[in-house]
This record gives structure tokens, sequence and C-alpha cells, in this order.
């Protein structure tokens, strides 16, 4: 009888060794598969960052440039008074009228009509909880130096924290806290309230933090005093990992 036990034991043992296995495995495939759409994700979005530096740097320069040369123009039109002086003074104002007019269309249609980078997490932020929950969104640094990539896994993780928060939280508040260093870029998202549901909601949160260490960052989550979720990511390649919290 004793030995019928022991090996009752070791067959079960056996038998959730494999089912964990099974399931490492499957976590394994899902989070390459988020891998590759994220790289998708990061290309198309290192695009419209292209596009919109190119629309900001044509409008901060060379349309000031050319707005003031056409003042420039008008001043020495009216200082200068010879007949053919003026009919030249007429063509290039008119072609650096139109030139203007180019410009002006060109980075009209430049102009991405998607969000990046802060602005696209300051958008969820302030329309991802509706109106039951207050939102207070801080952002602080140089936001330019972000890589695109990063932004591409800030994203998510903001999206799941705040899923989070409506499906297991009853909290009223929430903080949120962007900050960029020249080491870092790190989001902050905590709330004022306790978890309600205790099941397992952490599914996505495990696969989040998967993608962040294959970054080189970490995600760690507290929910001793409310709910406190942090995300660190390297800016700069070949910092090393970033240690999680373990604690958390």
């Amino acid at each position: 009888m004793l030995f019928y036990i022991i090996g009752k034991k070791s067959y079960d043992q056996t038998i959730l060794e494999a089912d964990e296995e099974r399931l490492a495995r499957y976590e394994l495939e899902k989070v390459k598969a988020e891998l590759l759409e994220a790289n998708s994700q990061a290309v198309q979005m290192a695009e419209v960052s292209e596009r919109y530096r190119i629309a900001r740097d044509l409008h901060d320069h060379l349309g000031h440039d050319l707005t003031g040369a056409v003042l420039g123009l008008q001043t020495f039109r009216r200082l200068e008074k010879g007949r053919e002086k003026e009919a030249i003074l007429d063509q290039v104002q008119e072609r650096i009228e139109r030139s203007t007019t180019t410009l002006r269309e060109t980075v009209h249609d430049l102009t991405p009509v998607a969000r990046l980078g802060a602005e696209q997490l300051a958008f969820i932020a302030n329309n991802y909880l509706g109106n039951e929950v207050e939102v207070e969104f801080n952002q602080s640094g140089n936001m330019n130096v972000v890589p695109v990539q990063i932004w591409s896994l800030l994203e998510p993780c903001m999206k799941e924290v705040l899923t989070n928060i409506a499906r297991h939280s009853n909290a009223t508040k929430v903080i949120i806290h962007l900050d960029v260093t020249e080491m870092i870029v790190r989001l902050s998202v905590r709330d004022n309230g306790f978890v309600l549901d205790k099941e397992d909601h952490g599914t996505g949160l495990r696969h989040l933090k998967a993608r962040a260490r294959a970054a080189g960052g970490s995600i760690s989550v507290n929910v001793a005093d409310g709910y406190l979720v942090v995300c660190v990511f390297p800016i700069h390649e070949g910092r090393g990992e970033l240690n999680e919290d373990r604690h958390c």
C-alpha cells in the first residue's frame, strides 16, 4: 500500500510537471508571436515618426525662411522705385509666395494623423476608463530621445494596466507618470483602490514582462497599497537588463 501511494504521488507529480512544461512552451510561443508583431508595429511607427520629423523640420526652418524672404522683398519694394526692379520684384515675390503655398500644402500632407509617443499614451490615459475614474497624466523629460520600439511596448503596458483596473479594482482615481531621463524611460500607473476579483488576472502582464525582459527592461507590480505597475526601459542599447523589483 505504501509503494502504491508513493507511486501515485510520483505519477501525479510527473503529470503536473508535464502540464507546466506544456504551459511554459505555449506561453513562450505566444511571446515570440507578440515580439514579431511588436517588431512590425515598430517599423510602422518608425515610418510615421520620420514623416512627422520631416513635416516639423520643413515647417520650423524652410517655412519661416520663405516667409521672412517675402516680408523682406515687400520692404525692399517700398524702398526701390525703378520700374525694372519693380517688375523683377513682382516675379520674385510671386515665385516665393507660390513656393510658400506649396510648402504649406506639403507640410499638411506629410503631417501624420496618428498620435505618437507620449501623445498617444496621454490619449489612452484620458479616454480608456471613461468618466467613472479620474485620471491624472504627468510627463517629464525629453520624449524625443525615446526609441520607437520602446513606445510600441509602453502602449500595450498602459492598456493592460488600465484594463486590469477597470475589471478588477474599485479605484476612483489613477495617477500616471511618464518620466524620461538620459538613461531610462519610466512609466508608472497607480490607483487608489484594491483588487475586487481574486482570480488570476495577471496573464497579460506576464506576457508583457517577458517582452520587457527581451528589450532589456522590466515591469514590476505592487498591490500592497492600491495597484501600482512600473515599467522601466533603457533608452540606449547596451545598457544591460534592468533588474525587476522582486518584492513587488
